[in-house]
């Protein structure tokens, strides 16, 4: 046979102890366990005689029927086969070996019936009943305030009751709680606004307290009635007590009370959505028992109370959420009006920050990164989204503590303790962030939280602490939380920027649709116009060489200057017929991607320079080139056309030289052109790769048609890939060609 040993509890383990299962009961009652149906008394409270002149002994020798008479025991009978016992609770008796009368209240366990017998006080009449109830109701429901609720509510329980203190007190979400109203007796010090640790209301007394929502601690300094047997019957298990309003104290709990001074408590549970939201804390400073019925009355004051909450919770809420609301719309139509996201959120009056009550906002949106009110630099934020994008984040992130979980943000608390994250897609690497800055928050403890234990004078028990004198707590790092009607604004404003997107889409790929259609027929027309402009030019050219040739005698030195003016523009002209003709052949003409031997394709070109002009030395310093995949004779135009204009703005320098490079970086294969030539300003950087632009005007020096670096461009876009050039005037300048690396263009 397994002998049952109590827990033992202390500081160290009463998170664990099982209050359910004290096995004794609070002393201003008496207890009895019966079989059924046979009524047999079975397990009985250690205090009975004192009750009812009747022992333990006594008591567990006889069946119920043997005590209660027989207008009660149909009552317990009928409730019983019926499975339901509100309508007998309380039963008022008078039993024969008692000198006071009793409140009866079943509960049913299985096969057991257990019956709580509480002292008797007069009932309150039924008119007196309704006019409190009435009253109360009435004042509950005109609140117009949550501040007013909790008031008026804490004032009407400790009219009801008579506790010296009613406090309100509400539980944070790490189960700490502040009491954030109070009705008191004059004299006694406040407790508004104190905080108290979550280790005062360990989780299986918060749990007990969502079963039961009315607690009565009638005096502190009881002792408490044992039951007898410890075991029950026939199971000889611990008898589980959570729904028996006697059942006693946890002695951790007594022992904190007694060192607040506190005789008697009562504690009214305030559930909200089915959750423990707070309680009624009532204090009185001696033994105090409070009758069923007025516990009852308490019990539907808290069902007013909690009632009310949702609805005031939800008008607060549905007014933040329609302030929000309105702002998003705003936002959505800013952007659809100015056909740019950022635009649209930053460049109004109403901006992204006024979706909520931060302070400072961020959008990396396309690799741009534009910042809005107060904010951490540029290069924090970076790093800060580089951190978010490793994280796994649906569908955003938000926390009033952000150093918690990033260190670096300590450096920042400033302006950002808080962080809202919003991912505007999970396929790309664009947030829109806010902020919100330290608020230092000053904590006042009932009591230091830190030491809420006291070790005793032989070093080894450990009790709850004995001062709850006010300390006070400075919260460093925190912001204030964010709204749940701010992060439902979030979530809907990228819903909009979703939906503005995908309409930016439509219209780029319509207009897509007509540029494509437009550059079709523009090539067209400049193949065909090109194509048959060749043909006249062949013929004034051949008439001219021969009139020079075979008739040059009939020719004075005017005419054959005009003569070679003609041929020297015809071939000019042609020129720039082939370099149209090129051009346009990007767009038209089917191409065949292989990986290519870019060093092979640069030697063959500086011997061709070399052949070309054998008068001039220039030194070509060509260092190992990795290859590339693209279209042979695209690529060999293109370093044709960058080589060409290397070798051409060097004519004027006396040791001419070309450096050719190339590297990956990353996902991309960069060559590089550098030539130590005339150069040009960088204003004229991106004006260089247009059609006929031609900086340097002596076309002796510098022929060319001006198409050769737009052709450059169009080449490279043409495989996924990038041009950018960096020069001085006099400086040189260097050509900057990107490919990506295993990608086949498109």
């Amino acid at each position: 046979m397994t002998t049952y040993i109590p827990f033992q509890v202390d500081l160290t383990n009463c998170d664990k102890e099982p209050i359910h299962i004290p096995g004794r009961i609070q002393p201003h009652g008496f207890f009895l366990v019966c079989h059924m149906p046979e009524m047999a008394i079975i397990q009985v409270s250690s205090n009975t005689a004192a009750h009812i002149n009747i022992s333990p002994d006594e008591l567990l020798a006889q069946t119920l029927p043997d005590i209660l008479d027989n207008t009660v025991i149909d009552r317990i009978t009928a409730a019983w086969q019926a499975n339901t016992f509100q309508t007998i609770n309380p039963t008022t008796i008078q039993l024969a070996t008692a000198s006071t009368a009793y409140n009866l209240i079943a509960h049913s366990q299985q096969e057991h019936l257990l019956l709580e017998f509480e002292p008797f006080s007069p009932e309150i009449s039924t008119l007196q009943f309704y006019n409190m109830i009435s009253h109360i109701l009435q004042t509950i429901q005109e609140a117009a305030t949550f501040e007013s609720l909790f008031q008026t509510s804490a004032e009407r329980i400790k009219q009801l009751t008579g506790f010296d203190r009613v406090m309100v007190y509400r539980f944070d979400q790490d189960w700490h709680g502040q009491v954030i109203a109070e009705a008191k007796e004059e004299a006694l010090e406040p407790f508004l606004g104190l905080h108290f640790p979550a280790t005062d209301i360990p989780a299986q007394a918060r749990h007990l307290y969502t079963l039961n929502r009315v607690r009565n601690i009638v005096d502190v300094s009881s002792q408490p009635a044992n039951l007898v047997p410890l075991l029950t019957p026939p199971d000889n298990q611990p008898l589980d007590l959570t729904h028996v309003v006697l059942r006693a104290v946890s002695p951790i709990h007594i022992e904190y009370l007694h060192n607040m001074g506190v005789a008697a408590t009562m504690s009214i549970s305030i559930i909200y959505e089915g959750n423990l939201w707070g309680l009624f804390a009532c204090h009185h400073y001696a033994p105090k028992f409070v009758d069923y019925n007025i516990r009852n009355m308490c019990e539907f004051i808290s069902r007013i109370f909690s009632g009310q909450l949702p609805a005031m919770i939800a008008e607060a809420e549905h007014a933040l959420e329609a302030e929000f609301a309105a702002v998003n719309e705003t936002l959505r139509e800013q952007m659809s009006r100015s056909l740019d996201i950022v635009t649209g959120l930053v460049e109004y009056p109403v901006s992204v920050l006024n979706l909520n009550h931060s302070r400072g906002a961020a959008i990396y949106f396309n690799g741009r990164l534009v910042l809005q009110g107060q904010t951490p630099t540029a290069n924090q934020i970076l790093d800060l989204i580089r951190w978010l994008n490793e994280q796994d984040i649906k569908p955003l992130y938000y926390t009033d503590k952000l150093s918690a979980a990033y260190a670096p943000a300590q450096s920042f608390t400033g302006t950002a303790a808080g962080l809202l994250a919003l991912p505007i897609s999970k396929f790309t690497d664009d947030w829109i962030l806010w902020f919100k800055p330290e608020k230092i928050q000053t904590v006042t403890w009932a009591g230091n939280p830190e030491k809420a234990v006291t070790i005793e004078a032989d070093g080894i028990r450990l009790s709850p602490r004995k001062s709850f004198e006010q300390w006070t707590e400075n919260v460093h790092g925190k912001s204030l939380s964010w709204h749940p009607a701010e992060r439902k604004a979030a979530q809907k404003l990228r819903e909009h920027i979703v939906n503005v997107i995908v309409q930016y889409t439509h219209k780029i790929e319509a207009v897509n649709a007509q540029l494509k259609k437009a550059n079709e027929e523009l090539d067209a027309f400049s193949y065909s116009v090109s194509h048959d402009l060749r043909s006249p030019l062949r013929i004034i050219d051949s008439y001219a060489e021969i009139l020079l040739e075979d008739h040059a005698d009939q020719f004075d030195k005017e005419g054959e200057k005009v003569l070679g003016v003609i041929v020297k523009n015809a071939v000019k002209m042609n020129h720039l017929i082939e370099d149209i003709l090129s051009y346009s052949r990007v767009g038209r003409a089917g191409k065949i991607y292989n990986q290519l031997d870019v060093q092979t394709i640069i030697d063959d070109l500086i011997e061709f320079f070399n052949e070309a002009e054998p008068n001039r030395h220039i030194t070509y310093d060509v260092h190992p080139l990795p290859k590339v995949r693209g279209d042979r004779p695209l690529i060999q135009q293109l370093f044709f056309n960058i080589l060409s204009n290397a070798v051409k703005y060097t004519r004027s320098v006396e040791d001419p030289r070309i450096t050719i490079k190339g590297e990956q970086h990353g996902n991309e294969v960069v060559y590089t052109v550098t030539d130590n030539g005339i150069g040009f300003d960088m204003a004229y950087a991106d004006e260089i790769f247009n059609v006929f632009s031609r900086l340097h005007a002596d076309e002796t020096l510098y022929e060319g048609t001006g198409i050769g670096l737009a052709l450059v461009r169009r080449i490279i876009q043409s495989h996924n890939g990038r041009v950018w050039v960096e020069s001085a005037p006099e400086q040189g300048c260097t050509f900057y060609c990107a490919f990506p690396v295993g990608e086949k263009p498109g």
